[in-house]
C-alpha cells in the first residue's frame, strides 16, 4: 500500500478559487477520473486540507499525495527530468481536459460535473508542479492569481495564470500599426508663468486661512478642557477652566464578574485553538491525512467473553495471533478497508504506522484489491498490555473500492484475548479516506457486571 506523503503548504492570500465547490466535491471527480480515464490522471490532483499558516496566522492549504518514490518539486529536479515530468504531466491534463468535452457532450446532467474537472485544471503557473517517483501531481488547482496579479491563459490543455503586463504590452503592440505620418500639432501653449505667480499669491492666503482655523479650533478645545499655567495672565487664567471634569459613571458589580467570566472562556477557546494549531503544523509526511483521524466516543464496559465467530477464526487460520490482545477486522468483497487504533498518546497504529504503543499490524488485505469472492481481514495484535494506560479509540475507513459498486461495504470488529471476544460490533462505511469511529476500550480494561477482571 503507498504511503501518504505532505508535499507543501500554500496560502490562500493572493489566490483566487476558480469554484469554491472544488474542494468539497474532491472525492468524487478523482473517484471519477480513476474510473473513467485512468488511475494516473486521478493521481495528478493532489488532495487539499485546510490549515493555518504557521507564520503569518493567515489561511492557506496542506496538498497531501499517495504514491511511492521520492517526493519534490519541479523547480528541484534537474533539466532532463523537469522537461520529462513537465511532458507527462500536459499529457494527462490534455486527456482531462478532452474527458471534460465528452462529459459535456454526455447531456445536462454532466454539464455541472464537467465544468467542475475543467476548473480543476486551473493552476496559478507552471511551477505548482511536484513529482513522486516520477507521477506528476499538481498542488494549488482550481486557483489562480487574485485579480491585478495576472491573466489567464491557455497552455498545455489546462490554465495558468501568466503576466498581465507582458500581454498587456504584446496587445498594445500588435493593435497599433506602425506609421510614418508625424505626430498630431500640439494645441497652443498656456502661459505657465502666469499660472505659477498665480500660485505663489495664493500660499499667503491659504496659510491665513489655515492659522485662523487652527485658533478657532484651539479656542473650542481650551474651552472644553484646559491646564491653567503660571505664565498666564490673570484675566485668562479667570476665563478657562483650569481643569477637565469627568463624568461620573456608575459600575455594575454584576455587570463586571460577567465580563471576567466572558474573557476567561475566551482566553481557554484561544489557548486551545494555539494548542491544534500547533499540533497540525508539526505534522510532517509520515503523518496521515486529518480526514482519517478518529474521533473518540465514550468509553463503554467490555462485555462478558465469548468464542470468537467461526467465520472470523478460520480468517486468522494462517495470521499471527497475540499473546495478550487482537483487534481483527473483518469484510467481504474487493475492497480495501483500513482499520485505525488511536492511543492515548497520541500515537496511531494504520497501514502507513504498524507499530504503535506497545501492537503490532501483522495482516493488511485487499491492499492492491481482491474479488467478489474474497474474505479479506486487518489484523492488530499485542504481545503484552498495550501502552500507556487511557482510553484506545477504534477506527474503520474506506480506503479504496477497487471496483466494488455497493453503495456501503459492511464490517466486523472484533477485540478478544485468548481467542474470547471482550468486544464485537458490525458497522457500514460508504465514504472513501473518511474514519468512522466504531468503539473505544479502556486500559486496564473494565470488565462488565460479574466478569472476571482482564490484568
Amino acid at each position: 500500500m503507498s504511503s501518504t506523503v505532505k508535499l507543501t503548504e500554500t496560502p490562500r492570500q493572493g489566490l483566487d478559487a476558480v469554484n469554491p465547490k472544488l474542494n468539497q466535491q474532491y472525492d468524487q471527480f478523482v473517484a471519477l477520473l480513476a474510473q473513467r480515464v485512468g488511475r494516473a490522471h486521478a493521481k495528478l490532483f493532489a488532495e487539499p486540507v485546510p490549515i493555518t499558516m504557521a507564520k503569518t496566522g493567515l489561511p492557506g492549504l496542506a496538498w497531501f499525495a499517495d504514491g511511492d518514490g521520492e517526493a519534490a518539486p519541479v523547480m528541484g529536479l534537474e533539466a532532463g527530468e523537469a522537461q520529462a515530468l513537465r511532458r507527462v504531466a500536459g499529457r494527462l491534463r490534455s486527456e482531462v481536459a478532452a474527458f471534460a468535452d465528452t462529459l459535456e457532450s454526455e447531456g445536462e446532467a454532466s454539464r455541472d460535473l464537467a465544468r467542475l474537472i475543467r476548473d480543476a485544471l486551473v493552476t496559478p503557473d507552471d511551477d505548482h508542479l511536484w513529482s513522486i517517483g516520477g507521477q506528476p501531481v499538481l498542488v494549488a488547482w482550481g486557483y489562480r492569481h487574485a485579480q491585478g496579479m495576472g491573466v489567464v491563459a491557455e497552455r498545455n490543455g489546462a490554465i495558468t495564470g501568466s503576466a498581465a503586463a507582458a500581454m498587456v504590452t504584446l496587445r498594445t503592440s500588435q493593435a497599433a500599426p506602425h506609421s510614418s505620418a508625424p505626430p498630431p500639432p500640439r494645441p497652443e501653449a498656456v502661459n505657465d508663468v502666469g499660472v505659477v505667480r498665480t500660485r505663489s499669491a495664493l500660499v499667503p492666503v491659504l496659510w491665513l486661512v489655515f492659522a485662523l482655523l487652527s485658533l478657532a479650533l484651539g479656542d473650542r478645545l481650551l474651552q472644553a478642557c484646559a491646564i491653567g499655567s503660571t505664565n498666564w495672565p490673570d484675566w485668562l487664567k479667570g476665563v478657562l477652566p483650569d481643569h477637565c471634569p469627568a463624568a461620573s459613571l456608575g459600575i455594575d458589580p454584576a455587570d463586571l464578574s460577567q465580563r471576567a467570566a466572558i474573557q476567561a472562556i475566551e482566553g481557554e477557546v484561544h489557548a486551545a485553538e494555539l494548542a491544534l494549531t500547533r499540533r497540525a503544523l508539526s505534522c510532517d509526511s509520515s503523518c496521515p491525512l486529518p480526514s482519517r483521524a478518529a474521533i473518540p466516543v465514550p468509553s463503554t464496559p467490555v462485555t462478558p467473553p465469548r468464542a470468537i465467530a467461526a467465520d472470523v477464526e478460520r480468517r486468522l487460520e494462517r495470521i499471527e495471533r497475540g499473546r495478550y490482545l487482537e483487534l481483527t477486522l473483518a469484510w467481504d468483497g474487493a475492497a480495501d478497508l483500513d482499520l485505525q487504533v488511536a492511543c492515548p498518546d497520541q500515537a496511531r497504529i494504520s497501514f502507513n504506522n504498524r507499530n504503535a504503543c506497545g501492537g503490532r499490524l501483522v495482516a493488511d488485505q485487499n491492499e492492491g484489491g481482491g474479488t467478489s469472492a474474497s474474505r479479506p481481514v486487518e489484523h492488530i495484535i499485542w504481545d503484552e498490555a498495550p501502552t500507556p494506560a487511557g482510553v484506545f479509540g477504534i477506527a474503520v475507513a474506506l480506503y479504496d473500492r477497487h471496483g466494488d459498486a455497493r453503495s456501503s461495504i459492511p464490517f466486523r470488529l472484533v477485540l478478544s484475548q485468548n481467542g474470547r471476544a471482550m468486544r464485537e460490533e458490525e458497522g457500514r462505511v460508504s465514504t472513501p479516506r473518511v474514519s468512522q469511529s466504531v468503539f473505544t476500550f479502556p486500559v486496564p480494561i473494565v470488565p462488565a457486571s460479574g466478569a472476571p477482571a482482564i490484568p
